[in-house]
This record gives structure tokens, C-alpha cells and sequence, in this order.
């Protein structure tokens, strides 16, 4: 890490570290109120990174009250939901707090971010829509990838109860992959969908992709000495064609190095010419 990028991380961390002490001071120290409750949330939403999550939890805390109808001491120390909300949304982009709120899996709290942020509303309702008509599991899957969680992703598309696929299933889907793989130009992902159990395809397809190790380790894995073979015989051929197009190059690298020289010296000569006549 360079100077300027450590100055800046510590720049963070004082930041950070300042926040925490002051909201861990209005915390212990403040009567509740709502003002209180603002400046906490300011401390939440400005850290480096900000802790919007944990910002919108507490505002969801306050949105339940609201529905619930509670109407005691406590809940008039609370600012409302919308003030609160839009608080936030001063502090923080719109976007940035929207992907947030999404990464709740709470699309209540999504949409309420959106129309406060007036965002279009062809922006974000035909999405949000969509996403009320999935399982939950998958749901939560779509909004992973959209926000790119990819390990939180893979952990909900297995979730149990979301797919009972057979073996065929299994089968199908991976072979409908690997077509989509290979019309996509991608032999080597291609290669990879091994719940197709062809062995022969997948060889074949790492030979494509010019991924001779790869196709090397399968033929092996499987026993297959005629696999292997044609792996051999691939690269092989592949490294005369490289061989022969590095030859090629020569010659027309050659060729137009030789012109350009004889165009070079001419120009010398005329140049000389010219000089002398001067």
C-alpha cells in the first residue's frame, strides 16, 4: 500500500473510530429523543464504510411501530419512518441506499426508499413486482446476483426445497448450458458443465479452447488413453499451425521491412539531392 492510500485508509479509521465513540456516547449518555435518534443514525450512514444495513434496521424498527399503531411514551421519542428515511437519503445516494434496503430481502422497505428518492417509478416496480412472484429462496437468489453477492447467491439457489431436480433434470439443464456455452463462443466454460457426464464432449470442447492441461486431466481422470491421444495429436497440430503462422509473419515482416528501407534510402537520396543543388 502506497503512502497516499495508507494516509487514507487511517483517515477512515479515525473517521470510523470517532463516530462509533459518539454514537456509543449518545447511546449511554443522551435521553432518547428524536434528535438523538437522528444523529445516530448520521453516525451509522457516514462511517467508512457505512453501515447502512444496520441504518435501515433501525428505521424498519421505527416503520413497525408506526403499523402496529403504537402509540406509548416511547414511540413519540422516535422520529417518524419518513423523516428518518429521508434523513438517510440525504447522507447517503439513493441508489447506494436502495441496493441496501434490497439486501434486506424486505421489497416493503425497497419501495418505500424508491418512491421517497423519486426514482421513477418504471425504474423499480416492474422489478420489485417480479421479485413478490418468486419463492422466497429465489428471491432472495435474483437479488443476490443483482447486487453481486455471488456466494450469498449460490447458497439461496440450493437452498432446500427450491430445487427438487431429478438426475435427468440435472442432465438436461447441463447439457442446455453447455449448448448456450458453445453457441456463446465459449468452449472452455463449456468444458466445465461435467453433470453432463460426456466425457468425450467435454474432452472436446477443452480442445477447443486450446485448454490442453485441462483436456489432458479429464481423458486421464477417466482412463481414457484414446482421449489422451487425441489431446496429443491436437496440440500438436495446433503447434505447427502457431509454427507455421510465426514462419508466415517472418517472411511479410520481412518483406515489409525491406520495402521500408528502400523507400527510406530513397527519400535519403533525393534529401542529398536537394541539399547539393542548394
Amino acid at each position: 500500500m502506497d503512502s497516499e492510500n495508507l494516509h487514507g485508509a487511517l483517515s477512515e479509521n479515525k473517521v470510523t473510530s470517532a463516530l462509533m465513540s459518539i454514537r456509543k456516547a449518545l447511546e449511554e449518555q443522551i435521553e432518547e429523543s428524536s434528535s438523538r435518534e437522528l444523529c445516530i443514525l448520521t453516525t451509522l450512514a457516514c462511517s467508512e464504510p457505512p453501515l447502512l444495513e444496520e441504518t435501515l434496521n433501525r428505521i424498519k424498527v421505527i416503520r413497525e411501530l408506526e403499523l402496529h399503531g403504537v402509540d406509548d411514551g416511547r414511540r413519540k421519542l422516535y422520529p417518524s419512518a419518513e423523516e428518518s428515511l429521508k434523513h438517510l437519503l440525504w447522507l447517503r445516494e439513493p441508489e447506494t441506499v436502495f441496493n441496501a434496503a434490497l439486501g434486506l430481502y424486505d421489497l416493503s422497505l425497497a419501495t418505500i426508499v424508491a418512491l421517497n428518492s423519486q426514482k421513477d417509478p418504471k425504474e423499480f416496480l416492474p422489478f420489485l413486482k417480479g421479485l413478490e412472484c418468486l419463492p422466497p429462496s429465489f428471491m432472495r437468489y435474483t437479488i443476490d446476483l443483482k447486487l453481486s453477492r455471488y456466494e450469498s447467491a449460490l447458497r439461496n439457489i440450493v437452498s432446500p426445497g427450491l430445487l427438487n431436480f431429478t438426475k435427468e433434470d440435472i442432465l438436461q439443464l447441463a447439457q442446455e448450458l453447455c449448448d448456450e456455452f458453445q453457441a456463446l463462443g465459449k468452449p472452455g466454460d463449456a468444458a466445465k458443465t461435467e453433470h453432463c457426464l460426456d466425457v468425450d464432449r467435454g474432452v472436446g470442447c477443452y480442445i477447443m479452447a486450446r485448454e490442453w492441461e485441462e483436456a489432458l486431466r479429464v481423458a486421464y481422470m477417466h482412463s481414457r488413453q484414446d482421449l489422451v491421444d487425441t489431446v496429443k495429436d491436437a496440440a500438436l497440430e495446433f503447434a505447427a499451425l502457431l509454427i507455421s503462422e510465426y514462419q508466415e509473419g517472418l517472411l511479410k515482416v520481412g518483406k515489409y521491412l525491406a520495402r521500408y528501407v528502400a523507400v527510406r534510402k530513397r527519400r535519403l537520396s533525393l534529401a542529398a539531392k536537394l541539399q547539393s543543388k542548394e
